[in-house]
Formats: C-alpha cells, sequence, structure tokens
C-alpha cells in the first residue's frame, strides 16, 4: 500500500479517535477494544470500520474470504491505539511527523498481522517411507523431532515475553501448551501453507485435507483388498480398536469371549515404489487439480472429483448395502442422463468406455445392468439381493477403472455434457 494510501487512512483513524473513541462504561452496545494497555470503545463501530476496510480489499490482495471481518477489525483497534498512544492533539498541530510515526507503526503491525500461516493436521492411516509427498495443495510428511522441538521452544520463548499470559499455574500451563507441539512427533500430517488469518487458515486446511484424503483413499484400491479395511482419515476421525464380548450361560456354567478389531485394521504405505505406480493411474493429474479453487474448475472437474469422493467413501464403508450403493451412485455421477432407461444407458456406456471388443462389451453391458437392476432392491429394503464377493469385485474393479478413464481423459472434457456428447456419438459407429 503506497503511503498516500496509509495518509487516508491515517485521517480516517484521526477521525474516529475523535468522534467516536469513548472511555464511558455505560456504551455497553459499543465494541469493547482492550489493546496497547488502552481501554476504549467506539461508537458505530461497522460504519466507521467498514470504510477502512474497503482500503485493504482494494490495495493489498486481501481476501474476505481467507479474512475475516473481525480479524482486520483487531487490525484496526491497534491503529487507533496507536494513535491515541501518538496523541489525536499532537497531530493537529505536527501532521507530517505524527504520519510519519503512524506509518512506522501500521507497517510494523501489517506485517505481523498478514503473514502466511503454517497449518499442521495430523492424519490417521497413513505410513510414510519417504521423507514427504504433494497431494494438491498439501505436503504429506512425518513430524520430526527437530521440528516439534523448534515449534515448542518458539511457542514457549512467544509466550514468556506476551504480558498478558498469565495462568495460575505459570510454569505448568507453558508445560502443557509445550507438550501439546512435542506429542506431534512421528505423527504423519497434512501441512498446508495459506495467507489467511489462523483461524480461517485452518477451516480451510481442514476442507481441502478431506479432499487430499479422498484421493490417497482412491488409490488405496491399487494395493489393499477392501477387507483390509485401510481408512485414511484425520485423527481422531477413524475407529480404530479391540472389541471384547462377553457371554456366558445363566447358570455360570460356561464362557464364550469374542475379541475383534473393528474399524481401521491397516496403514497405508506411502514408498516410492507406491507413488510410482499411482502415478501410472493420473495421480500426478489430479493431485493438480486439487491446486486450485473450486470456482476455477470446470464442470468435468468437479464431477471427477466428486466421483473420487464416493469410489473412497465406499472404501470406508462397514455395511456392504452402503459399499454397493456408494458405488452405483459413482456410475450415476458420471454418466446418468434425463430421458434414458438409466441401468441400460449406464451399462451400455461402462462397457463402450472401458472395452472395444464386442463380445466383452456386450458381456460387460448385461453384468453391469444386472448389479444396477440390484440397487432398486437394495434401497427399498431388500438387502438380501446385495452382490456376492465375486461380482462385488467385478463392480468395485469397473468403477475404479472408469474413474481412471474418466482421468485420462481430463483434458478432452470440460463438462459431463462433453462426456456425453462424446458417448453418443460413438454409438453411431
Amino acid at each position: 500500500m503506497i503511503d498516500k494510501k496509509k495518509e487516508e487512512i491515517f485521517n480516517r483513524i484521526l477521525d474516529i479517535c475523535e468522534n467516536s473513541v469513548i472511555y464511558d462504561k455505560k456504551f455497553d452496545n459499543n465494541r469493547k477494544v482492550d489493546c496497547l494497555g488502552i481501554k476504549f470503545k467506539v461508537t458505530n463501530h461497522e460504519d466507521s470500520y467498514n470504510t477502512i476496510l474497503s482500503y485493504f480489499y482494494r490495495e493489498n490482495n486481501i481476501e474476505q474470504k481467507y479474512f475475516s471481518k473481525e480479524y482486520l477489525y483487531d487490525f484496526i483497534d491497534f491503529l487507533i491505539a496507536e494513535t491515541l498512544i501518538l496523541g489525536v492533539c499532537i497531530a493537529k498541530i505536527f501532521p507530517k511527523l505524527i504520519l510519519k510515526k503512524f506509518i512506522r507503526k501500521f507497517n510494523f503491525h501489517f506485517e505481523r498481522k498478514f503473514q502466511e500461516v503454517i497449518v499442521y493436521i495430523p492424519l490417521y492411516g497413513i505410513q510414510m517411507e519417504i521423507n514427504e509427498i504433494e497431494v494438491g495443495n498439501a505436503t504429506i510428511k512425518t513430524m520430526d523431532k527437530d521440528l516439534t522441538i523448534l515449534l515448542a521452544n518458539n511457542l514457549e520463548n512467544l509466550l514468556r515475553k506476551n504480558q498478558y499470559f498469565k495462568p495460575k499455574n505459570y510454569e505448568e500451563e507453558i508445560k502443557n501448551l509445550k507438550k501439546l507441539i512435542l506429542d506431534f512427533e512421528n505423527k504423519v500430517c497434512a501441512v498446508f501453507t495459506l495467507f489467511a488469518d489462523e483461524k480461517t487458515a485452518i477451516k480451510i486446511a481442514e476442507k481441502e485435507c478431506d479432499t487430499v484424503l479422498d484421493l490417497l483413499q482412491f488409490y488405496t484400491y491399487l494395493f489393499y483388498h477392501r477387507d483390509h479395511k485401510v481408512y485414511l482419515g484425520i485423527e481422531g476421525g477413524v475407529v480404530s480398536g479391540n472389541n471384547r464380548i462377553i457371554a456366558r450361560k445363566i447358570d455360570f456354567s460356561d464362557y464364550r469371549f469374542n475379541d475383534k478389531i473393528i474399524g481401521a485394521q491397516r496403514f497405508f504405505t506411502i514408498s516410492k515404489e507406491n507413488v510410482k505406480k499411482m502415478e501410472k493411474y493420473g495421480f500426478l493429474k489430479v493431485s493438480e487439480i486439487l491446486k486450485k479453487s473450486n470456482n476455477t474448475l470446470n464442470d468435468f472437474q468437479k464431477i471427477l472429483l466428486i466421483g473420487i469422493h464416493w469410489f473412497s467413501t465406499y472404501r470406508t464403508q462397514k455395511l456392504a448395502e452402503n459399499q454397493f450403493i456408494s458405488l452405483m451412485i459413482v456410475l450415476e455421477i458420471f454418466l446418468s442422463v434425463k430421458g434414458e432407461p438409466v441401468s441400460n444407458y449406464i451399462a451400455e456406456n461402462v462397457a463402450r468406455i472401458l472395452y472395444s471388443d464386442f463380445d466383452v462389451r456386450k458381456k460387460c453391458k448385461a453384468t453391469i445392468k444386472k448389479l444396477y437392476n440390484k440397487r432398486s432392491d437394495i434401497v427399498h429394503g431388500r438387502p438380501e439381493d446385495i452382490p456376492d464377493e465375486k461380482n462385488f469385485d467385478i463392480l468395485e474393479r469397473v468403477v475404479f477403472n472408469l474413474i481412471i478413464w474418466m482421468i485420462k481423459h481430463l483434458d478432452k472434457f470440460g463438462s459431463k455434457k462433453d462426456l456425453l456428447d462424446y458417448l453418443e456419438d460413438k454409438r453411431l459407429y
């Protein structure tokens, strides 16, 4: 921001200090501020502050979706407090001198307030055999001892310098806060770097992390059978443990113990070999899509990510009927169209996409159509019609290969309509 704009802000801050800042405790409906040792309130603060916000949005590449209004209000509080300290009356007498000091204070607080934020999200279900891997905007890595100690010690230094940090058990509280960071040692984390306020950065990172995990969960198909129960998630969001059940005869003459593992059972190993295999199946192309904001994705890219999400959901479902429905949803996401018999249309296009030999296509179409018809039975309360393991394997393989085909043709289609038009043209040959 050029100094001319800062001068405009300075004049606006001066106006607020003269006409809107009050110290009367009776004004409880106004914005209460405790900043730099000064306690005050601002009347009509939204009107007063919003005129200043426009300068930030126009001149500083600060986007509203990354910096909350309240966060920017806090920054304005600092500017008001600094101006009160410099002296409003003195500013009237020596405007250039106070403006120069104000700009120095502005730059100091701006550089501290508006920085990139690094977010560390601990993950479950992944073990690393390589240093790190880039997935979308995330870096997946194991937190080493040196990094966690560095973060913990830095936090301690900040707390000891903070004159407002005065817990009852001072040393114990510092120890506990440091432990929160030290406990990250050896955890696999998704690391995001965003230009945003801390609260918004965490919210955005968590949302993006879900999409990153969807993609990794999708590729677990290449290495693990669904019965291996490889479930990926943010730490705390995946169930895994021992289920112990006791049964006894009513007269205490016999006991039966049942002990089994429920939830996740294996970890996804990210190794050089596994990454190389994932790349063979289009991993890097999808990873690049994840770097984009949602409003810059075309329609086809969006439905691809939705399809990957539902396949990943299938891989973590416990009940067979939910697994089956999740796979069918993937087919519908890509290939459903109004005005066509759903099962026949989807089955025919799956066969056309995946196979070139006529007899193989015909067999595939019949299989998919038969399986798709079972979808209706399941959603209408007839779970006994769930396909057997053999047909489940067939459906899983077909849906995975269909998504891989979509990934390979990312550059060919801009929308679902483009895909369906392409398939319609193929019917003519």
